[in-house]
């Protein structure tokens, strides 16, 4: 029997031919048989050296014609260098297609590109960018779901990697969804971290976040574009990559992670056991541990911070800004029974952070009663004093100083509602809270701060939070850097305020310094709150100061509390009072007297008042002085106003003499007519 040896190799591979044209016509488009045929041929290649000799560069033909050249993905997939080029001799039109990896049924298409990164030759790169390859091209088969970076983090090849990326490639940001496509029509586009992520490789993880795309990220980013991958990355099994994108990721550093960190906390404590198991190294537990104990508590997962507490971390750990497990779960609003269960693990109930800021102070701040009711139960210590803005401050003092803020809870939706401001000082009130402390460095109280300026207050909820203080004992008398609070309320003319703060026993003489030299007569002396009051021009205050005791004869505030000077309010009832103190109703200040003042006004009352209360109208305004010495009726007349014809029946009435007198200084100037004074009577 002859064989196909034996046969002179024209004979040969004219057979041959003649097959490959007889598959052309007849299996043009069934890609099995194509295979098949090509591993026939290519069995028969490989039978001795000679027919491969002969054979290799029709196979490459066959396979670049017939079966999609699967010989350029194989190549470029395991790194064949030779097989890359001889199939690229062939036909080079496929360098930047989609081709298929040459397996029986196999529908996974690429660009060689991407084979030659999923396998991690660096070395093939060169050869295919050589060739035409587009490094910043795509695959457009659509079972292609990342882009090159991201098939080199998927297969864990760093040094590929950092060739890409030493190319010009960037990682590709997602924004993570739970859905795998809106459309449910093919794969979404995974983000290059998600992929290394989901790998399970975490020196490709921290490569991707030592490139800085991930920083400044606000906390809805940082959700969609890392706090999501954890729980596909926990799914896959690997959950010491997940922990490593956590830790790396600033998890620490985020107060607000709240919002975000629910679904890798619970996806960590859906495989509990496996979790143990990955923290049974003493090292990856002293890097991880205290980590998720936080995520724990700030999300209000109970089973993941049971677990932590019971393989050995501390119930009490500190975190950033030295906030404890309990400050974080009462800062981010968490209910009433997650706060309590980790006070049954254990957790100090009033250890603060580095301000010193206990879970009492903060759920004060958030107005959170159901948890504040719970700790004051639990024994939570009502003067834990809390430093903000340089103050000290217990819970009740942070109460009042926010007294009526609004709190806005649109971050936590489903958390517990804020109560009113009036609820939580009462419930502090009620559970010994003191009312009367008083800052060591400033001496600011409570009932100080309930009168303060900058309230946000309207009056009548200002006064109500004061009389409540008042009732529960505070004392008025108590002053702030120096300055009683009445001196306080009346510097800011709190009227209803003042009266309660007299009722309940403050002292209206009582003065201290204030708080800098512009508040002081200028004889040295800090004004009086009845000077105070005039100064300013509060003579309502003034009146009600006077109705409880107020002192106008001080000699250091005669200015401020003269007679003249309370004429300036034209209110009889104030004056009156003042009379009746022992001031003097003919009191002169530059030639002018109270009774001078109420004519200008043209104030028949105020002068009816004065007057009968023994005002002399023949004093002359200005006497000697810068002012001309003119009679009171000679400005009546000057003045010319609508009362003036009263004025001056009121003025003849108690002895007003002539309209002008020639015994004084009258600048030298002539007499000029004046009517009679039958004119106006």
């Amino acid at each position: 029997m002859i064989s196909l040896l034996d046969l002179p190799i024209e004979i040969v591979l004219l057979i041959i031919d003649s097959l490959f044209s007889q598959f052309a016509a007849t299996e043009s488009s069934n890609n099995d048989a194509s295979i098949a045929t090509q591993k026939d041929i290519n069995s028969l290649s490989q039978t001795n050296k000679w027919l491969y000799e002969r054979l290799e560069t029709r196979l490459y033909k066959f396979n670049a014609q017939y079966c999609g050249q699967t010989s350029l993905a194989f190549g470029a997939s395991r790194g064949y260098d030779t097989v890359v080029q001889r199939s690229l001799a062939v036909d080079s039109s496929n360098i930047t297609r989609d081709l298929r990896f040459p397996t029986r049924d196999c529908q996974i298409f690429h660009s060689p590109l991407c084979w030659a990164v999923q396998g991690g030759h660096v070395s093939m790169i060169n050869t295919l960018l050589q060739s035409g390859a587009d490094i910043h091209g795509e695959c457009a088969h659509h079972r292609c779901d990342a882009q090159l970076l991201g098939q080199a983090a998927r297969n864990g090849h760093l040094d590929m990697m950092k060739d890409l990326v030493r190319r010009g490639l960037r990682p590709e940001i997602m924004w993570e969804t739970n859905f795998a496509n809106l459309m449910g029509d093919e794969p979404a586009r995974k983000a290059t971290l998600r992929l290394a992520a989901e790998g399970g490789h975490i020196s490709c993880v921290d490569y991707t976040l030592a490139m800085g795309e991930y920083e400044n990220l606000t906390c809805k980013q940082y959700m969609h574009k890392i706090a999501l991958i954890v729980p596909a990355t926990v799914a896959n099994g690997h959950i010491e990559c997940a922990l490593f994108l956590l830790s790396r990721s600033g998890i620490l550093e985020r107060t607000g992670f709240c919002n975000c960190g629910g679904k890798p906390a619970r996806s960590l404590a859906s495989n509990l056991p496996k979790l143990a198991m990955t923290l049974e190294d003493p090292h990856t537990m002293e890097k991880y541990g205290p980590m998720i104990l936080y995520l724990g508590a700030a999300t209000g997962c109970p089973p993941l911070v049971e677990e932590m507490v019971r393989l050995g971390v501390h119930v009490d750990t500190r975190f950033h800004g030295g906030n404890t497990p309990l400050c974080l779960a009462v800062i981010e609003a968490r209910a009433p029974e997650e706060v309590k269960k980790l006070l049954e693990l254990g957790a100090g109930i009033n250890v603060g952070n580095s301000q010193n800021q206990t879970p009492l102070y903060f759920a004060t701040l958030l107005r959170l009663k159901g948890v504040m009711k719970m700790l004051l139960d639990k024994g939570a210590d009502t003067e834990a004093r809390g430093t903000r803005s340089r103050i000290a401050q217990t819970p009740l003092c942070l109460a009042v100083a926010d007294f009526g803020v609004p709190v806005s809870n649109t971050n936590y939706p489903r958390r517990p509602s804020r109560s009113s401001s009036n609820e939580i000082v009462s419930l502090l009130l009620e559970n010994g809270a003191n009312p009367n402390y008083a800052d060591p460095e400033f001496g600011i109280t409570p009932l100080w701060l309930a009168v303060r300026r900058y309230s946000t207050l309207r009056p009548f909820s200002r006064d109500g939070l004061v009389r409540l203080l008042l009732e529960k004992g505070a004392d008025p008398k108590l002053a702030s850097r120096n300055q009683s609070i009445l001196f306080w309320a009346i510097s800011h003319c709190h009227c209803d305020t003042i009266k309660i703060l007299l009722d309940c026993g403050a002292n209206p003489n009582d003065y201290a310094r204030n708080f800098d030299d512009s508040k002081t007569h200028r004889s040295g002396k800090p004004l009086s709150p009845l000077a105070k009051a005039m100064k300013l021009k509060h003579y309502g205050v003034a009146e009600l100061l006077l109705d409880h005791g107020a002192d106008p004869l001080v000699s250091h505030w005669k200015k401020e509390t003269s007679i003249l000077h309370a004429t300036r309010s034209m209110n009889c009832s104030f004056i009156e009072k003042m009379i009746a103190t022992g001031l003097d109703v003919n009191e002169s200040v530059m030639g002018q007297t109270p009774l001078h003042m109420a004519v200008w006004q043209g104030n028949v009352e105020v002068a009816e008042l004065l007057l009968r209360r023994g005002a002399d109208p023949n004093l002359a305004v200005g006497g000697t002085s810068c002012y001309s010495s003119k009679s009171i009726l000679w400005w009546v007349f000057y003045c010319s106003y609508p009362s003036g014809a009263a004025m001056v029946e009121l003025l003849c009435a108690y002895g007003a003499r002539e309209l002008y007198d020639t015994s004084v200084y009258t600048d030298g100037l002539a007499p000029k007519f004046v009517p009679p004074v039958s004119g106006y009577l």
